[in-house]
């Protein structure tokens, strides 16, 4: 079986189909046959070089400038075993990518072996013409957009942004919040010290095991969720004794609100509003799992918000649709599917969560912001932006949460409290 054809075609669905990384593999796994070993080979393949996608088309383009988009991604996978999965011999590798090559690729063939069996170091393929304290170096080094660099350089400088970008792409250990409702946390820790150790942040632990999440008995039985740091720090900062009525606004599926039930074991009323049926099951399910009460779930888009919302809310949580760089490092295919164009659409929605959100808080009641991302367009600036625009709202606190070590995660929080002016 040829695992570089294999490799392209999952690829292709990938890049050019806008399917996710799981879902492609699955599908393709599905309808052809390979042992254990050959998918792991195709896998990896497929990962390394989604990983390093910008600097080997650079190397591609530059042997062959007027190369198709599918050729590309033959080629690229062919690439990557050379440099990076090493599974294949070269004499291999070349035989099984020129078995797939259209006869009217109008590529030279002899180019073709010579760009598949050069000795490249993989820690150095950005070319030497690419100055090293560019935009354009960096892209290619840690496999992030240009104008994503730029943004990061104006918010944030460049010291911070190299900073950044080293951490962004290494392994973290996954974080999860111990569920209070079943379990204290040094109960837990105490009967899983092989797996888990202590978190810096309170309730939280970071898994160091190898089992894949959904086959952790600890996950299945509701005692742990799968929560950032940033998250689970903002829900033990808002205390819950202060409202009796929530309502939370969320644009997707996200443990983010079940942690919050699940820390409020004398909890108010909650309001969970989210677009899509799919996720209000998933909602239902999983606050069975966690033994979370008095929440009622509802299927509503921002519209038909007010047609659920009988009275004003002490607060008001707002989850919109955000950038969610946060897991840039955990999904190879991230920036397949995500374009400056998309950033910039996203943005206007963030406006429209927080302008219909904020009609829901009473007077005296807060409305709190989160994203998981480390952008001030999405951040302080679309805040300060709302400030701006309503006179009744007053910034308690704000906060940008950036990865610049192992401790901490990607994620941005704002507090508005309502009833106070800028000017009292």
């Amino acid at each position: 079986m040829n695992e570089i054809l294999a490799a392209y075609e999952i690829m292709k669905k990938i890049v050019m189909d806008n399917e996710d990384l799981a879902s492609a593999t699955k599908a393709y796994f599905a309808l052809h046959f390979y042992t254990r070993e050959k998918r792991k080979i195709i896998q990896a393949l497929v990962v390394r070089a989604l990983m390093h996608q910008f600097v080997l088309e650079n190397m591609i383009n530059d042997s062959f400038p007027s190369i198709s988009k599918e050729n590309t991604l033959l080629i690229l996978v062919a690439l990557t075993n050379t440099i990076f999965v090493k599974a294949l011999e070269d004499e291999e590798t070349i035989e099984k990518t020129k078995a797939i090559l259209p006869l009217d690729a109008n590529i030279s063939l002899s180019m073709l072996e010579q760009l598949l069996t050069h000795a490249y170091d993989a820690n150095h393929l950005v070319p030497s013409y690419v100055r090293v304290d560019s935009t354009l170096y960096k892209s290619y080094q840690y496999n992030i957009p240009t104008w994503l660099i730029d943004m990061w350089n104006r918010h944030y400088g460049s010291n911070v942004t190299q900073r950044l970008l080293v951490q962004i792409r290494r392994k973290k250990s996954p974080s999860y919040r111990i569920n209070a409702l079943k379990m204290e946390a040094q109960d837990f820790l105490a009967r899983e010290k092989e797996d888990f150790k202590e978190s810096s942040t309170k309730n939280t632990v970071l898994y160091m095991g190898k089992l894949p999440m959904k086959r952790l008995e600890a996950y299945r039985h509701g005692e742990i969720l799968p929560l950032s740091e940033g998250a689970s720090s903002l829900i033990d900062k808002v205390s819950s004794r202060n409202y009796d009525d929530a309502l939370i606004m969320v644009s997707s599926f996200s443990y983010f609100p079940l942690a919050l039930f699940t820390k409020q074991q004398e909890n108010p009323h909650f309001l969970l509003a989210t677009p899509t049926y799919p996720d209000v099951i998933a909602y239902r399910r999983a606050i069975e799992l966690y033994g979370a009460n008095k929440v009622e779930v509802v299927e509503s888009p921002l519209s038909l918000l007010i047609t659920y919302v009988s009275e004003k809310k002490d607060q008001v949580w707002v989850l919109p649709p955000s950038s969610s760089f946060q897991y840039i490092s955990e999904r190879p295919d991230f920036f397949t599917h995500f374009s400056k164009d998309e950033f910039d659409e996203l943005l206007d929605i963030q406006r429209d969560y927080l302008e219909e959100c904020a009609t829901f808080v009473k007077e005296g009641g807060t409305l709190i912001y989160f994203i998981e991302t480390a952008n001030n367009k999405e951040g302080t600036l679309q805040i300060h932006r709302f400030l701006d625009q309503h006179d009744d709202f007053v910034l308690l606190e704000e906060k940008q949460m950036l990865p610049l070590d192992k401790k901490m995660s990607m994620g941005y929080f704002a507090i508005l409290k309502k009833g106070e002016t800028q000017h009292d």
